[in-house]
């Protein structure tokens, strides 16, 4: 049911770990992966997709390793939805979707290897069910799902709470007097309980309506939230983030005059509706917010794609909001292999670091072709390592690599020789490092804004660039030498 095969990414980008900024594409083989989110335990970039392994819903992880290579571990059968992935203490366990025979629900925990090393399978009251979302949170799973009853006029949501053995400890039906009920998205509350934002129908009412739940870690209801505005139709995702100030902010698109138009609400910490933004999208083209992310300050994120009516061009979208819905930024993103004329761009998960960098998951797909995964890492303004950047950014993956635009090395890779050139300061040392932190190579007393470094006799492999200017200015730079 796993398979685990070993990837070598040579990568255009700069180091992982520290200030350094990449964009690349990573290597999926045959499949066609849906990424849907991003982990980043300490060194190691973790990513989950769905997709399909001999007809059967399944999914991947792909892991990166220190030394740039990716491992991807298939789970044939074993089919993950959104947040399903997570770490408890030191052990990784996931919950979704069991696609053997009958509709079931499992369960999973990893070893080291992220080999199954124990799986569990539920059923629910409706033997007609699906997972839609989890929570890692206290030493459990909480995971979320649907049941359909009547043959699919009718829909509840389930939630289990489930144990790091695999027991389950509790499980719950919310929703039994409305009709399709679906719960987008479950997230841990600052107080210690849980919220689950979903999307309802009313009996007899034939529209959806946004509904945001909190309940306790008993699975009690603490208060419920309904929103007044119908949906455009009936898959309209509703996610949340809880801000710093405790008010909850809640978005879903509603129905504009060409095209849906965005919402964002905000709900106080009592449940009640405090007030809304509208984004009005311009006639014709398309806007949807994937998903919504609580910044690590008075802040949010909300991101998905943006797609231009006049020349079929799709860019991943992250806007940057304070708490009241402020925009303190917004960039439109592009692979540079993929900005043509209906190629897909798409923002899908992302993570802040202390530093305010944030790392971005996306998916890329030229028309008719499969999937690929996008990673790229960018600074707290949003820009590929600049202080200032345009709002719309087609990411570099130029040989050249610029911690700033004042520094540029070429060519790159190199067989020969390398060039180091500053426009603004002299260099004055330069050292090189392999990636296990020895020396290899060192010149001092330059003095000038272009260096020529002889590079003939080091091995194949990436090498990083020690730089210091006349004025001390530190510079750590990763190149790539043949």
């Amino acid at each position: 049911m796993k398979k685990c095969i070993l990837i070598l990414l040579v990568l255009k980008s700069y180091l992982l770990s520290g200030q350094e900024y990449f964009n690349y594409i990573v290597p999926s083989g045959e499949l066609n992966p849906n990424a849907i989110q991003l982990l980043i335990d300490n060194d190691e970039y973790i990513i989950t997709s769905i997709n399909f392994i001999n007809n059967r819903g399944s999914s991947s992880l792909f892991v990166s390793g220190s030394d740039f290579t990716w491992s991807r571990y298939d789970y044939e059968g074993f089919a993950l939805t959104r947040n399903s992935f997570g770490k408890i203490n030191d052990t990784f366990y996931s919950y979704g979707d069991y696609n053997f025979g009958e509709e079931m629900l499992f369960f999973m925990k990893y070893n080291h290897n992220f080999d199954i090393s124990d799986f569990t399978l539920f059923n629910t009251p409706s033997m007609n069910n699906g997972s839609t979302s989890s929570l890692f949170f206290q030493d459990h799973i909480y995971g979320a799902s649907v049941d359909d009853y009547e043959g699919g006029s009718h829909r509840e949501i389930t939630l289990k709470k489930i144990d790091t053995l695999g027991n389950e400890v509790w499980s719950k039906n919310y929703n039994k007097d409305m009709f399709l009920s679906f719960a987008y998205e479950i997230e841990e509350s600052r107080d210690s309980n849980i919220f689950i934002g979903a999307s309802f129908q009313y009996p007899n009412i034939y529209k959806r309506y946004a509904q945001l739940t909190k309940i306790d870690t008993s699975g009690n209801i603490i208060w419920q939230y309904r929103g007044s505005d119908d949906f455009d139709n009936g898959a309209v995702p509703t996610w949340i983030a809880e801000l710093s100030n405790g008010d909850i902010v809640m978005t879903y698109y509603i129905h504009g005059v060409q095209t849906p138009d965005i919402k964002l609400i905000w709900i106080n910490k009592d449940g009640h509706y405090s007030k809304e933004k509208l984004i009005d999208v311009t006639a014709k083209d398309e806007f949807y917010f994937n998903q919504l992310e609580a910044g690590h300050g008075d802040y949010f994120f909300a991101y998905g794609f943006y797609r231009f009516f006049y020349n079929k061009k799709t860019f991943g979208i992250l806007t940057k909001y304070d708490n009241d819905g402020n925009i303190l930024w917004k960039h439109l993103y592009q692979h540079p292999d993929y900005t043509a004329s209906g190629d897909y761009n798409s923002i899908k998960d992302i993570e802040e670091l202390d530093n305010g960098d944030i790392v971005v998951l996306g998916d890329l797909q030229h028309p008719g072709n499969k999937n690929e995964i996008w990673l790229f890492k960018i600074n707290a303004n949003g820009c590929y390592g600049t202080d200032d950047c345009p709002e719309e950014i087609v990411l570099s993956t130029e040989d050249e690599l610029n911690i700033n635009e004042e520094i540029r090395i070429y060519p790159n890779p190199a067989s020969n020789t390398i060039m180091i050139e500053n426009k603004i300061q002299a260099i004055e040392n330069v050292m090189l490092y392999s990636l296990d932190g020895q020396m290899v190579l060192k010149q001092e007393n330059l003095y000038s804004k272009i260096v020529q470094l002889d590079v003939s006799d080091l091995t194949s492999g990436i090498y990083i660039a020690q730089i210091t200017t006349r004025m001390g200015e530190l510079y750590i730079q990763k190149l790539f030498i043949k």
